[in-house]
């Protein structure tokens, strides 16, 4: 069973970091994490790709089994849209997911 701890970077926003019972760590990326790759092996995975597509934004989640999210007219939008799915549905792991055109 996994244990979920919030964290508060600077911009007084949660970051989501995942504890496994052997010590394992999971965590969306915050430059604030930069000395956690220090304390043992570590490996970077991409969860997303947040993308232009014409004058729009999209997210797109399907490195981690997620949906298309978007399009959004600014980049920011897509970005936190990202986040927040990463943050409620998992990261770092193929999850299930709502249909795999859900823009909420």
């Amino acid at each position: 069973m996994r244990r979920r701890k919030s964290i508060a970077n600077k911009a007084d926003n949660a970051s989501l970091l995942e504890i496994a019972p052997d010590g394992t760590l999971q965590f969306l990326w915050e430059d604030a994490f930069a000395p956690m790759l220090e304390l043992g092996e570590s490996t970077l995975c991409r969860a997303s790709h947040v993308e232009p597509q014409g004058t729009e934004w999209v997210a797109d989640l399907s490195p981690v089994g997620g949906p298309r999210l978007g399009a959004f007219p600014l980049r920011n939008d897509a970005l936190s849209a990202e986040r927040d799915w990463l943050q409620h549905y998992g990261f770092g792991r193929r999850v299930s997911s709502p249909s795999q055109n859900d823009t909420t």
